[in-house]
């Protein structure tokens, strides 16, 4: 639990700490504020990008598979704390929206996990459960998105805290899987990725950027922190070669952190993450997938 809290907070204290050593290369209070949003995106470990970098490396059952997945977890409530913390600070409406959002994370919890209990209860031993049941899950996902993002939190937190919601395994866990992974993965993955990327201009980003050594160094200093906060934090309790692989993955960066960077950029609070810091983060992100 420490090791989660600590990859999220340290480097992004550290981080706005070096940007603030060199703020004449910002003068400007809009710069500063979207260096601000830009580290704090940078300082993420979400547990969407590493449990699919575990499934890729099929590493999910192993015990280095599994503290990487209750690390990513913890940092990923960490990091929606912080942003429910913002909205309620840059926002007018910010204490209703937290609150609102907040319920909507104990409804899923104290209302429909039970009642997905209850429905996984009712489903006789070795047998599927009642073809409604994926559907109308799917629809609860869509709504709880759309939720989201008149909240104005990130729409892809909606679907995470549903899903985490959801009891794993057969009957319902799986079907859920079974029957969403496909076009998941291989639709509205691949479409978002590229919708994402055409919005990128790395020729005005390299020419016409005039801050991008101050915005890469905040950036590279958050990331740098975060390996050596987990590696050293990890050494103690773990082989050497296990806390380097586990500080790789907690650095991981994939489409979830690609969708908060699209969905600032496209709302209300698109001041805090510029077009230039965007592209700055693009290509790194992009190139991981």
């Amino acid at each position: 639990m420490i090791l989660g809290i600590a990859t999220v907070l340290l480097p992004y204290m550290i981080g706005l700490g070096f940007q603030f050593t060199r703020i004449e290369a910002a003068p400007g209070l809009l710069e500063r504020m979207q260096i601000i949003g830009s580290t704090a995106i940078q300082s993420m470990t979400t547990f969407p990008v590493v449990s699919h970098l575990m499934t890729e490396l099929k590493l999910t059952n192993t015990e280095l598979g599994r503290l990487a997945l209750s690390t990513s977890l913890i940092s990923g409530i960490v990091a929606a704390s912080l942003e429910l913390g913002a909205t309620i600070i840059t926002q007018i409406r910010g204490v209703l929206n937290a609150g609102l959002t907040l319920g909507s994370a104990l409804f899923a919890a104290f209302v429909l996990r039970p009642i997905m209990v209850w429905v996984i209860g009712q489903t006789p031993e070795g047998q599927k459960v009642h073809p409604a049941c994926v559907p109308l899950l799917f629809a609860v996902a869509v709504v709880y998105e759309i939720f989201f993002d008149a909240m104005n939190q990130s729409p892809a937190m909606g679907p995470f805290v549903l899903g985490l919601a959801v009891p794993p395994g057969p009957p319902l866990g799986s079907a859920v899987v079974q029957s969403m992974e496909t076009v998941t993965t291989s639709v509205f993955f691949p479409l978002f990725v590229v919708t994402a990327v055409m919005r990128g201009d790395l020729a005005s980003f390299f020419w016409e950027f005039d801050n991008k050594g101050y915005y890469g160094s905040s950036l590279v200093m958050a990331t740098v922190t975060k390996f050596l906060v987990c590696l050293f934090l990890s050494l103690p309790w773990m082989p050497r070669r296990d806390s380097v692989v586990l500080s790789l993955i907690m650095c991981s960066k994939g489409v979830y952190e690609l969708s908060v960077y699209t969905f600032h950029r496209d709302t209300t609070v698109r001041l805090y993450i510029s077009r230039d810091s965007n592209q700055l983060v693009l290509v790194p992100i992009v190139s991981k997938q």
